[in-house]
Order: C-alpha cells, then sequence, then structure tokens
C-alpha cells in the first residue's frame, strides 16, 4: 500500500492531468475514489473480519505522510453460556442476550421468536463488535454517536444476498432527551440519520409509509425504504416495538 501511495502520488502511476481529475472534490468532498478533508486525502472499507484506512496527508515539513491501518477482529472467548453477557451499554437494563439454536433466534424477554432461513449463517461476536465499531467511525455528529453507541446487535445472520438484524437501543443512554420516545419517534430518528449529511449525493431514498403489522404475534411498527444508487437497490425492512421503560427492539431485514 505504501509503494502504491508513493508512486501514486509521487506521479509515476499516473499524469499530471489525471491526477487533477483523480483529486478534483465535489461538494461533499468525495474525490474519484478519496475523500478529501483539508489537507488530507483518504478512504476506508471493512468487512465482517477486518477494516482498513488509507489516509494521505500533504505536508509542507514532510512533503507527503501516508498512514495506512489494517484491523483485524478475532472471535473473542466467551463464557459457556453466552446470554449472561449484558454488554456495557445496555447494563442498566432486563436485556437479555437472545439465544440461536436449531435455526430458532429466541429472546424470552423481548417475546421474540423467529424462524432462520437454512441459507443465513451468524456471525460471530468479534464481527458484531467490528461492525459497532464501524458505525460509530462514520459519525460525526455527537447526537448520532449517542444514539449508536446506546445501540446493540444482539444477533446478525447473513446469506449472500440479504441480512437479518435484531438490535436493542437503550433509549435512557441514547435518547437522555426524550428516553420515553415511542417506536414511531425513533424510526424518525433512525431516519434522519440514515439521509443525514454524511449520505453520499448521488443516493435516492424512497420510503413507504409506515404502518403497523404483526410480527411473531407481536405489534411492530414498519418502517420500509429503498436506497437507490449507480442502477443498485437496496431495501431496509425495519420492524421496531418497545419492549420495556428502557429498551426499543428493532428487528432489520437488508
Amino acid at each position: 500500500m505504501v509503494a502504491f501511495d508513493r508512486a501514486l502520488f509521487g506521479g509515476k502511476l499516473i499524469s499530471e492531468k489525471s491526477m487533477e481529475i483523480l483529486l478534483n472534490d465535489d461538494e461533499t468532498g468525495y474525490c474519484c475514489g478519496l475523500w478529501k478533508n483539508s489537507q488530507e486525502y483518504s478512504h476506508k472499507g471493512a468487512s465482517f473480519t477486518c477494516s482498513a484506512n488509507n489516509r494521505i496527508i500533504e505536508s509542507e515539513e514532510f512533503g507527503h505522510i501516508y498512514v495506512i491501518t489494517f484491523d483485524y477482529a478475532d472471535k473473542p472467548k466467551q463464557s459457556d453460556d453466552a446470554s449472561d453477557t449484558v454488554p456495557v451499554e445496555l447494563s442498566s437494563t432486563n436485556y437479555t442476550k437472545g439465544v440461536y439454536e436449531n435455526g430458532m433466534y429466541v429472546n424470552d424477554h423481548a417475546e421474540i421468536k423467529l424462524n432462520i432461513p437454512a441459507e443465513c449463517r451468524q456471525t460471530s461476536e468479534g464481527d458484531i463488535e467490528l461492525t459497532e465499531n464501524f458505525r460509530l467511525s462514520l459519525c460525526s455528529d455527537e447526537k448520532d454517536k449517542l444514539l449508536l453507541s446506546a445501540d446493540k446487535i444482539d444477533s446478525y445472520f447473513e446469506s449472500g444476498s440479504y441480512s437479518i438484524s435484531i438490535e436493542f437501543v437503550n433509549t435512557r443512554l441514547g435518547i437522555p432527551h426524550n428516553p420515553d420516545c415511542t417506536e414511531n419517534e425513533y424510526l424518525d430518528i433512525a431516519k434522519e440519520f440514515l439521509t443525514g449529511p454524511g449520505t453520499p449525493p448521488y443516493a435516492e431514498f424512497e420510503y413507504e409509509e409506515r404502518k403497523k403489522v404483526d410480527l411473531g404475534n407481536k405489534e411492530y411498527w414498519r418502517e420500509v425504504c429503498t436506497v437507490s444508487a449507480d442502477g443498485i437497490h437496496q431495501y431496509y425492512y425495519d420492524y421496531a416495538r418497545r419492549i420495556d421503560d428502557n429498551l426499543i427492539c428493532i428487528i432489520e431485514i437488508n
């Protein structure tokens, strides 16, 4: 990566004119594959097992400075009974971790029973932690960081074409100005977060009318959103239900 960056910014890979095009940013600060911020160009990305960030800083004193980081998340050691583990962000609530066995996800406190399709694999706790940290790394707004830091992914399942996420939000921690917010109010906050300033300008959002639906003999508010970019359509089905005084459960199919 260092050799590539040096060759690129040292003029050995592409012409000076092409370099001008490469580093010409639009109104959002996005160049041709790089984000521009002050005297720095960078880009980062992540999978469920690792994340990477490539930064090129233009310095008058030292010339170009290259900062490249790679993080790998291994599966952490767990107790024999993983359901006893309560994450810090939910330690002040009645949250109990769901159990996944024989293709069924069960959370007794939240009264959830979900059949998980056979083609879906359950991701490890290490993968989930990395995903949560990556979400936080994308936040620049303190309000968004507060909300995400109070949001715990209980279980995550994925196939090649879709994913299922079961999450719990500690409203006392994440929404201190209105910890008694309803499911609808939380979905409004999530909608504002999804379409906020960090959203690529070329993405288009289309929402269906929000309505109450039955899921597993329980009543949820459902939000359906279609995100379109570069001819690709991504569909988000968010189901929200208040569990008790502190917790809202979100089931998302993406």
